[in-house]
């Protein structure tokens, strides 16, 4: 996290006003865990779990912290990293049968200028797959799968390659990757977690520096079939790194015409939005939970004597191999229900709780085969009437394709009548007012004759 956070701050230094004894005291820290044969060790636990899984996690691990190391060099020139080079290259030469690992180690050497990094960019590559002009790596999680979106850890080992490809000044061996990159974008610019979309932007913002022209003018002309006249974009030098947005309306079923025309480089993200209906057969719902990384079962306690509070249990365990990186779970509480700040207390496992508009996150430290249990006590605030589902979901943060969701909800459920209290004239309700007539009758009846014994005169 520490040579994380020294990365970071180093890429941001030329544009905000960074601390430079922040900087030297994170380097010195760093540099005090770094053993005599040049392999850094870690003294808590590493939350991203690439970092720290497998018997290659001490090589992983110096490849990362040497990559950080490397740029606090304009600050401190002196800088001696070629221990930790030593090492990872006698680890090369020994055999990294890990595509992650070799990716890291791949840019570590490249940024180290050593003489191995050339060979190893070249293992890396020989165990890549290229269709249709792209090229890219799939981790053994990727193939158990069924999704179309590749692993965080896909995206990273491109992303490094893609940079070991800049510093080896293999600039166009690097194009395949940077396609195949670009083509894993979400509908936000991003990827699917911090660290990779990190890494990748990294590598696209280095691409986009290198592969600059001194002129830029492109036309785009985008063509649906329902459009009335198409629509156009111009990108120039003035207005190149602006995002240029346009809504189409389509009809089933469509085709999207795209044509450029002039001279630059400018990418076109089409982004489809749909609905699917929730409701779907028993088959496929075990189908979808036999994918799934997490068990996860959620509980319904409700109060018998009280509708306006239950409990939610909710147990998890983690299905893959050893143990999960930080875990994220998220529990959206019923239409009018509320949790108190101080519900859930921290412990080794729950490190932080979030409060957001009836939405609870729950940061794990991690989530092994033993399961683990939380329970929250939820309070009803205001009334609402035939809730509807809420869910529950748990996904590792730096690998959001293992995840798993469960839906929930009350059996103490409000009807509208509920909500109309002794009100007669609420509408819905107005057929059940007769049957609360004869015992205001009888309350009615008992009180006159008081009242007229009251009012006769005193003999």
């Amino acid at each position: 996290l520490s040579a994380f956070v020294l990365r970071c701050f180093l890429e941001a230094d030329p544009y905000i006003d960074i601390d430079q004894n922040v900087l030297h005291r994170t380097y010195t820290w760093l540099k005090g865990h770094q053993k005599s044969n040049g392999e850094f060790w870690e003294p808590g636990r590493v939350i991203h779990s690439e970092l720290q899984g497998g018997n290659k996690s001490p090589v992983t691990l110096t490849a990362y912290i040497v990559t950080s190391l490397l740029g606090y060099k304009k600050y401190q020139p002196n800088i001696d990293v070629q221990e930790s080079i030593n090492f990872l290259e006698s680890e090369f030469d020994r055999g990294i049968s890990d595509n992650y690992t070799l990716a890291l180690v791949t840019y570590a050497l490249s940024s180290g200028r050593s003489p191995k990094a050339k060979e190893a960019l070249d293992m890396l590559t020989w165990r890549s797959e290229q269709e249709g002009g792209l090229q890219f790596w799939v981790s053994s999680v990727s193939r158990l799968s069924e999704s179309w979106q590749p692993s965080s850890l896909d995206i990273e080992v491109a992303a490094y390659a893609l940079l070991s490809h800049f510093l080896q000044h293999q600039v166009p061996e690097g194009i395949p990757i940077m396609r195949w990159l670009s083509r894993q974008r979400n509908s936000l610019g991003g990827f699917a977690s911090t660290q990779d979309t990190i890494v990748a932007l990294k590598a696209l913002s280095e691409f986009a520096a290198l592969m600059n022209v001194e002129e830029t003018n492109i036309r785009v002309t985008v063509e649906g079939p329902s459009s009335l006249s198409p629509v156009k974009f111009v990108i120039d030098t003035q207005n190149r790194f602006l995002l240029q947005m346009a809504e189409l309306a389509v009809v089933q079923p469509t085709a999207v015409n795209i044509s450029a025309n002039g001279f630059g480089y400018a990418i076109c993200q089409l982004n489809v939005i749909y609905n699917v209906k929730n409701s779907r057969s028993s088959k496929s719902r075990r189908s979808i939970q036999d994918q799934e990384s997490f068990d996860l079962d959620v509980a319904v306690k409700d109060n018998k004597d009280d509708v306006n509070h239950l409990d939610l249990n909710v147990c998890t365990r983690f299905l893959g191999p050893a143990r999960s990186g930080m875990a994220l779970m998220e529990v959206s509480l019923l239409s009018g229900f509320t949790v108190s700040s101080d519900a859930i207390p921290l412990s080794d496992t729950v490190r932080k709780v979030e409060h957001d508009h009836g939405k609870l996150s729950l940061y794990l430290d991690s989530v092994n085969e033993t399961q683990f249990c939380v329970d929250i006590p939820a309070v009803r605030s205001f009334r609402v009437s035939n809730t509807q589902d809420a869910s529950v979901s748990i996904v590792d943060y730096y690998e959001p394709r293992r995840r798993a969701v469960r839906s929930y909800n009350s059996r103490a459920q409000l009807t509208s009548c509920d909500l109309c209290g002794d009100t007669l004239a609420c509408g819905p309700c107005a057929r059940a007012a007769p049957a609360r007539l004869p015992r205001l009758a009888a309350r009615l009846l008992l009180l006159c004759p008081a009242l007229l014994l009251s009012l006769q005169p005193w003999p």
